[in-house]
């Protein structure tokens, strides 16, 4: 865990464009420097936001609901429901999940 966090780690990680938490310039410079990387100015923008939020909220039922949201994302990616019926379902087990 140290050697993913700190520097080294980073800079092995850039390299193969995994997106690291531990910055430099040059760590920067050779993540945007991977074959394929875009490097227009909104991919800059996107790498270095004004803000961070984290992904998901801390609470009790959070994983449960991520879990849910990571299901149903399987059954649409997978063919076996359609995009609408995806987020119906997902709508409604959540819905369940917070009663």
């Amino acid at each position: 865990m140290e050697f993913a966090s700190g520097e080294e780690g980073a800079k092995v990680l850039a390299g193969i464009g995994v997106t690291p938490a531990y910055r430099t310039d040059e760590i920067v410079k050779s993540y945007f420097g991977v074959e394929g990387m875009p490097t227009d100015a909104i991919s800059k923008k996107a790498f270095a936001p004004d803000k961070v939020n984290p992904e998901m909220q801390t609470a009790p039922k959070t994983a449960n609901i991520d879990k849910i949201l990571a299901e149903e994302h399987d059954l649409i990616m997978l063919g076996e429901v359609t995009i609408d019926q995806g987020i119906q379902n997902m709508n409604r087990r959540v819905k369940e999940e917070l009663a």
